[in-house]
């Protein structure tokens, strides 16, 4: 694995400690007033650490099947954050959740049930690439071609249709270092999408003036 592998690994784990930055200034906003979001943001920011920890583990590991599924991971993490922002509550929505009530058994203020594919439209209307990049890691949590090529060795050149060599076992074979670029690149920018929504949280609660029970305001997304 070369060195800008190693550095954009480095980049990736910064930015995972930022968030933990982020999480200290949540508590202290509104006086350190505690609310139920709150709570839901930390599950965020905690789930976000663990996979960002372990997407690099696995990487390094050149354990790319198990990295992919984790980018598919970091991507619903932003996306059901991003329903805590169009709900009428955002406190009953993280109250909900709580619960053990369902995302996509909810509805938005405008009515609509907040199935992924419903979040990712609105999402992808201002970062066309969401859905694309939904689609794909999805391949590697629910089995399909992606696992069986993998196992593929791409230098060999087959004598005829039925002589195949194949690779059993964790490590890749066939990822070269611009697949973990490519793939850490992407784990990237899923990131700042968190980072943005955890701010616009912070934000409302030094504007509240009591009790924060109005709507969190959207902000458009500039990352």
């Amino acid at each position: 694995m070369n060195q800008n592998v190693n550095e954009a690994l480095s980049c990736l784990e910064n930015e995972s400690k930022q968030l933990l930055k982020q999480s200290e200034r949540m508590f202290l906003a509104d006086h350190g007033k505690l609310y139920r979001f709150d709570l839901l943001v930390v599950g965020v920011i905690k789930r976000t650490a663990a996979l960002s920890d372990g997407f690099s583990l696995l990487i390094r590991e050149k354990n790319f099947i198990c990295a992919g599924a984790i980018i598919c991971m970091h991507l619903d993490t932003a996306l059901r954050l991003s329903a805590g922002f169009r709900v009428d509550s955002p406190h009953d929505f993280a109250r909900k959740i709580m619960e053990g009530h369902r995302i996509n058994k909810m509805k938005d203020k405008d009515g609509n049930l907040m199935h992924d594919s419903h979040l990712r439209k609105i999402l992808s209307e201002e970062l066309p690439w969401v859905n694309s990049v939904y689609e794909k890691t999805s391949n590697f949590i629910h089995f399909s071609s992606t696992h069986i090529f993998s196992a593929a060795d791409p230098n060999h050149k087959m004598k005829d249709e039925s002589t195949h060599r194949l690779f059993i076992g964790p490590k890749d074979t066939n990822a070269s270092d611009e697949n973990y670029l490519d793939a850490i690149t992407v784990f990237r920018s899923i990131t700042p999408i968190i980072s943005h929504y955890i701010e616009g949280w912070i934000l409302a609660k030094d504007h509240s003036s009591n009790s924060l029970n109005d709507e969190i305001k959207h902000v458009k997304l500039n990352i």
